[in-house]
């Protein structure tokens, strides 16, 4: 009578009803992002097919010089706890923002009687990390350049900063 569920009464009737378990509803995690870094969802081995009711946890590990924005699951904020539970379909996005670049301060300190510029960067007081300058050095009437030092050890005419820099070019008089 599976078909219809139906019958007639003519005599002493058992009804026997068997169920079988359903498989477990499964949906699928999509993952998306924005920016440099990666995303790992742990919680379930195939995201194609996760059991409704499952806890997943993101993992968003941004690359170098970036960091995490915001996490969503169908568009929920999840950035704080980072974890949700399958009910439906679902979106996972991780936005990654560019950090501003670290910069440095550039000093430069002069003695003897000359000209020193420093090129390569706008301004010396916020000099991006890995920033290449130059040293012109132009001494001053009957003097010669002596010394040129960067953080205390001498240095050709052009550096890479990486971290806050001291520049000390010194002159001389010039010997007859």
């Amino acid at each position: 009578i599976t078909t219809d569920k139906s019958f007639v009464v003519t005599s002493n009737t058992i009804v026997k009803v068997v169920f079988k378990k359903l498989p477990p509803k499964t949906y699928a995690v999509t993952l998306t992002k924005e920016g440099e870094g990666e995303v790992e969802v742990s919680g379930a081995d195939n995201l194609g097919a996760v059991v409704t009711g499952s806890k997943l946890t993101v993992t968003a590990t941004p690359a170098d010089g970036w960091e995490v924005k915001s996490i969503t699951a169908n568009g929920k904020d999840i950035t704080t706890d980072k974890s949700f539970v399958v009910t439906s379909n679902t979106v996972v996005k991780v936005v990654f923002k560019r950090l501003p670049p670290k910069t440095y301060k550039v000093t430069l300190i002069t003695d003897g009687g000359g000209e020193v510029t420093i090129t390569g960067a706008d301004d010396l007081n916020r000099v991006p990390a890995g920033t290449e300058l130059n040293i012109i050095a132009t001494p001053g009437e009957n003097k010669v350049l002596k010394s040129l030092t960067v953080n205390g050890k001498l240095c050709g005419f052009s550096f890479v900063v990486t971290e806050d820099t001291v520049v000390k070019v010194a002159f001389a008089n010039k010997q007859s």
